[in-house]
């Protein structure tokens, strides 16, 4: 019951950001009022790297691989899941190969 909900993103976990592996783990969608806690995931708070990037997923992973090479290059260090966020794509987007993304992802020094 209840009303659907409109997909706002996905996550992507440590484990597969630690060994350069682009492959989603989890569907998000704003909660509502009458969602359980247990099923909740609060964002944590801190410093977060974050990208756009629009294009096919060939490349979205080659942005995503260079992403995570520039945060080790900085000298941070990724300490939580990443966050991906559909930038509205099929409003923005008309080739359907193609989708508009912001990825965000906890790092710290």
């Amino acid at each position: 019951g209840g009303t659907p909900q409109i997909l706002y993103g996905v996550m992507i976990n440590k484990e597969n950001l630690d060994v350069n592996r682009y492959s989603l783990n989890c569907f998000f969608h704003r909660a509502s009022h009458s969602t359980q806690k247990t099923r909740l995931h609060v964002r944590i708070s801190g410093c977060y790297a974050v990208f756009s990037h629009r294009g096919d997923i060939r490349s979205h992973i080659n942005a995503y691989r260079r992403f995570l090479a520039e945060i080790k290059e900085a000298g941070l260090r990724i300490t939580g899941p990443m966050y991906a966020y559909d930038l509205m794509s099929y409003l923005v987007v008309t080739n359907t190969e193609e989708y508009a993304t912001k990825y965000c992802v906890l790092v710290d020094r």
